[in-house]
């Protein structure tokens, strides 16, 4: 589509536990120029925090909530409240994406 063009990003998250209901977090991330057509046609690093709040259902619902900003290149501020919810039963064999991580590392 013309305005439009992929665009490198990398980013860097550190979140812990304080507790059995919450995770705090915060995370660094770097999104290159991401076209002429795009609200932020500059690249720019932003920095966040956030995390969750688990509710009765543990792992399967949740509140999720952010804020960050831009610390180098173009500015941007952005914010998000939200309920994270899933249903369902895991098959034998199948993994959750919240068990996948390096070995060492997982919950149990």
């Amino acid at each position: 589509m013309p305005g439009y063009h992929s665009f490198p990003c990398a980013g860097w998250l550190v979140q812990r536990d304080l507790g059995k209901k919450w995770t705090r977090a915060t995370e660094a991330f770097y999104h290159g120029k991401e076209g002429l057509a795009t609200p932020q046609i500059k690249s720019d690093t932003m920095v966040d925090i956030g995390g969750f709040y688990k509710f009765h259902g543990g792992e399967s619902y949740q509140l999720l909530f952010c804020y960050g900003h831009t610390a180098i290149g173009e500015t941007e501020n952005y914010a998000y409240l939200g309920l994270y919810w899933t249903w369902g039963k895991e098959k034998p064999g199948q993994t959750s994406f919240n068990k996948l991580g390096p070995p060492g590392l997982l919950r149990k």
